[in-house]
């Protein structure tokens, strides 16, 4: 139900169906965002840069922005500084929606002025229940502004009338502190209520206080499995078993403590009047103790484990932001350390420091895709017995201080947690079409180049037609280009990544299943994925020792050259192409094409190469 701007008790119309500026870079975002909102009665205006977007609040004056943060000419965060420094925009409120997940986005959104944040990819009733919440609020406000002009103009001759309309505004200025000040989920203080807390609490020299950072695990994977309303009943209950434990610490004098909910998955406890580290330490984990307990939810039992973080006022900082940040860092710390004993940890100048060089780091990596400052090696794939190049893998690389190259397995991750990924796929899909064309000109007929495509892309929103529209946009045909992804796309969201491969691969672009070997390989799905090739991974060819002697039972370790054989058997037996990576001997090329794998690449081959070096060895038209 779209909420309309009613007419207020005085009689001033305001009834015109609200205005959302959709402020975004890609095309597919806002075609997806404007179709819903426009689906619910909304009325929809879009700018794809900052800039425009910038001009068009100004001349249209929307009721509501949904912005993006990572935009190429100017950012989510400076557009939203401008509006908010323009009195004619100030008061426009701006929802942040971003594939950016990480907390100091969020953080840095909430600072500048945004009223809510949504992660990439969205569920259409979340942005629809945010929206519509929102507007709410704007409806209220003005309500309350335009109560406040007219009590003004009656305030001579209407003193009772201006006494009830006083006892409305006091109302409603409650009403939306309150809703300003608590999460509509779980009735929980929010995150600014928290800050004005933590805030007094600083101003206190002698007191000594702590703050504890909780965080939910699973809470997304509840949320996309479930839906986002059974994540909300979770959610609630989560709320309600921490509360008992701060109440009853209150109830029995051992600390002054408070409970807030400060993100979709995360929880504050302020704790004051402390006697020690000791006393923290054993709060928190006893709120764990209680996470470990199930949940039921629509008569299903469900566990949400959690970690926590924590850091001590005056010891570790005397600055709100800073303590908050330190006990965020804690509990990252304890996410990444699960597996020792404790699931709560104390903040130490060790994780600040690591910290501010993982920040480094990310404002590094997303000025270096931003300025095409990272380049592409290719690695030829041969026919064993011939030789002969039948194609290549293009390898993303980076040299962050212009010398030292910072492996893949390092800057990979941290794209894929940033959100970055997205953007530096996309460039990397633009770089290999670039270089596919510049041969051609020039007279080369190159062999398929083959692209690494991250699981999380395939979450995207229409990423395989946003895949085509670029080969499209060069002149390349699908042929030209395989995808390589790792069975780790399989893990969750199976069906919707087997519904965009099958889109790719229905329009020419072959997909090969690279790694395979490790980690979570199953020889039962080869026949259910959309597959053109299986890559078998350099690791399980280096465990292959073909000319060592059988061991007699019960001595016999795993034969993993009968394994491999098992592997070329099934998948010529399925009709898909086999590619041995990492092949570094001859004795590895023998024994493979022995067994009857064709297809391969590994430095014995090709080491990767420049696409100037690569362009004698590739055939001429």
């Amino acid at each position: 139900m779209v909420p309309e701007f009613r007419t207020s008790w005085y009689n001033t119309p305001m009834d015109h169906h609200p205005l959302i500026l959709l402020i975004d870079d890609s095309h597919s975002t806002i075609r997806a965002l404007r179709d819903l909102l426009e689906q619910h009665g909304y009325l929809v205006r879009h700018a794809q840069s900052g800039r425009s977007g910038l001009d068009s609040a100004i001349t249209h004056h929307p009721d509501l922005i949904v912005l993006d943060v990572d935009m190429p000419d100017m950012d989510g965060f400076a557009v939203c500084s401008s509006l908010k420094q323009d009195e004619q925009t100030a008061d426009i409120p701006v929802v942040f929606i971003s594939g950016l997940n990480d907390v100091t986005t969020k953080v840095q959104a909430f600072r500048l002025g945004g009223v809510d944040y949504i992660t990439k990819p969205f569920h259409a009733e979340e942005v629809l229940a945010r929206v519509q919440t929102q507007l709410q609020l704007l409806i209220d406000r003005r309500n309350l502004e335009a109560s406040r002009q007219v009590m003004e103009e009656w305030n001579a001759t209407l003193e009772q009338h201006v006494t009830d309309r006083t006892r409305d505004i006091m109302r409603n200025e409650r009403r939306l502190r309150y809703l300003a000040m608590h999460d509509s989920v779980t009735r929980l203080p929010n995150r600014h209520a928290m800050h004005e807390n933590l805030v007094r609490i600083t101003e206190d020299p002698h007191t000594r206080a702590a703050v504890l950072y909780l965080e939910l695990d699973g809470y997304d994977d509840i949320s996309r499995t479930l839906g986002h309303h059974a994540a909300d009943e979770l959610v609630q209950q989560a709320a309600t078993r921490l509360q008992g434990y701060v109440d009853e610490w209150r109830h029995v004098d051992v600390m002054n403590a408070s409970l807030y909910r400060v993100g979709e998955d995360e929880f504050v406890v302020l704790l004051e009047d402390l006697e020690g580290e000791a006393a923290v330490m054993q709060s928190g984990e006893a709120l764990l103790a209680g996470m470990q307990e199930p949940f039921t939810i629509r008569e299903t039992m469900l566990y949400l484990p959690a970690h926590a973080g924590f850091t001590m006022y005056p010891e570790d900082s005397r600055d709100e932001e800073v303590l908050l940040q330190n006990a965020q860092m804690a509990t990252a710390d304890a996410k990444l350390h699960h597996e020792l004993p404790r699931r709560i940890h104390r903040f130490h100048e060790r994780l600040a420091q690591a910290g501010r060089e993982r920040m480094d780091r990310i404002l590094m990596l997303r000025s270096a895709v931003h300025n095409r400052e990272l380049y592409l090696e290719y690695q030829p794939k041969v026919m064993l017995e011939s030789r002969r190049l039948i194609g290549a893998e293009a390898l993303l690389r980076w040299k962050p201080d212009g010398a030292t190259l910072l492996p893949p397995s390092v800057f990979i991750p941290l794209a894929e947690e940033t959100g970055i990924i997205h953007q530096l796929g996309q460039l990397v899909l633009e770089m290999v079409c670039a270089q596919i064309a510049a041969w051609q000109n020039t007279g080369y007929e190159p062999p398929p180049i083959a692209v690494n495509v991250s699981p999380l892309q395939l979450g995207e929103f229409e990423f395989e037609a946003q895949f085509l529209a670029t080969l499209r946009d060069f002149g390349i045909h699908p042929a030209q280009i395989v995808v390589e992804i790792t069975e780790t796309a399989f893990l969750h969201e199976r069906t919707h990544s087997m519904q965009v491969l099958q889109q790719l691969q229905q329009a020419g672009v072959a997909i090969h299943l690279d790694d395979f070997g490790t980690g979570y390989s199953s020889f039962s799905y080869l026949s259910d994925l959309p597959l053109d090739c299986v890559k078998i991974d350099k690791s399980f060819l280096d465990r292959c020792t073909p000319q060592l002697p059988e061991p007699p039972a019960p001595h016999r370790p795993v034969n993993h050259r009968t394994i491999l054989e098992g592997i070329v058997t099934l998948a010529r037996g399925l009709h898909l192409d086999i590619i041995a990576e990492g092949v570094e001997t001859p004795e590895q090329a023998a024994m493979l094409l022995e067994l009857g794998c064709l297809q391969a690449q590994g430095y014995y081959f090709y080491r990767p190469m420049s696409p100037e070096q690569l362009a004698p060895h590739l055939s001429t038209s």
